[in-house]
């Protein structure tokens, strides 16, 4: 079976809502015997007559009538598809996954992500947190199109694509009544008297590591927790301390100070290679274009009632 075309089903609909010739030839821009044309072809197609007319008038017949309810709904779904495949292939809509590990929530790569639900809201964007080998496997398998970390990546298999981001500002995060959170300046030696918390190897491997290569890690053993929730809300009840980069935002009863005399963390965000769609395409365009920002000396959480 021969389906019909797209203009001959807009001439169809638009004779039906004008119940005239001319009047649909007008709507549609083109001419009376176009439209007329368009219509005995349909007809023939269909092997039906849809409408009855003579000199005077121009009637939909029953077939008309009945044909008439789909035909309103195809066109309309149609259209819808055309824009849907059109934004699809320029990536102004899709579904874009980004996992990210720890508090690194003020990089490039958000920027970015904000530029891109900016520029095209019809694009769904799903934030993950994830630990760094999760995020890996995740973006090998393409369940996630990009990831991010500011732990050390390890070496990388070749369809993997690395782009450094930036350093982060190290902060330590205390409570808001802890002695500390009125200090500033402070460096990692000044904290070997606390307590800390720090994600577990579950949660987050190399993260322990990576703070003690930087001279961290307090007195006695670690908290360790699976979640950076559970980090941050011993950091509140004044168990512990960690240091993690800044976040846009302190936690409530939390306070965030930056760190004097340490080296940063160096973000970075990776994909896979050879999988370049529109939608990601136009988050690495943004990338490109967006500025590391400088972190805050001391970012402060609402305080607790």
């Amino acid at each position: 079976m021969i389906l019909p075309e797209t203009p001959q089903l807009e001439a169809f609909l638009a004779v039906a809502e004008a119940l005239h010739f001319g009047r649909a030839a007008a709507r549609l821009h083109v001419t009376q015997s176009t439209v007329s044309h368009r219509i005995r072809a349909l007809e023939e197609q269909l092997a039906v007559r849809l409408f009855e007319r003579d000199r005077r008038r121009v009637q939909l017949t029953a077939a008309g009538v009945a044909y008439r309810r789909r035909v309103a709904t195809a066109l309309t779904e149609l259209r819808r598809a055309e824009r849907d495949a059109q934004e699809a292939a320029t990536g102004r809509s899709g579904r874009l996954v980004i996992a990210y590990s720890g508090a690194i929530t003020t990089t490039p790569l958000i920027d970015a992500v904000a530029r891109v639900a900016r520029a095209a809201p019809a694009v769904k964007i799903e934030l993950q947190r994830r630990s760094l080998a999760d995020q890996l496997q995740a973006v090998l398998e393409r369940e996630v199109d990009v990831g991010s970390s500011f732990l050390p990546l390890p070496t990388t298999p070749p369809e993997l694509v690395a782009r450094p981001l930036g350093v982060a500002k190290l902060c330590v995060w205390v409570a808001e009544d802890h002695p500390l959170a009125t200090r500033a300046g402070l460096g990692l030696a000044e904290l070997g008297d606390e307590r800390w918390v720090l994600l577990s190897e579950r949660a987050e491997a190399g993260f322990a590591a990576f703070v003690e290569r930087r001279g961290g890690g307090g007195r006695g053993a670690p908290l360790l927790v699976d979640a950076l929730d559970a980090a941050i809300e011993l950091v509140r009840r004044g168990l512990a301390i960690t240091v993690l980069p800044a976040p846009p935002i302190a936690p409530r009863g939390v306070v965030v100070r930056a760190l004097a005399r340490t080296t940063g963390a160096r973000i970075h965000a990776f994909w896979h290679g050879p999988s370049t769609g529109p939608v990601r395409r136009s988050l690495l365009d943004a990338l490109t274009d967006v500025k590391p920002r400088s972190a805050a000396t001391s970012i402060r959480g609402k305080r607790r009632r």
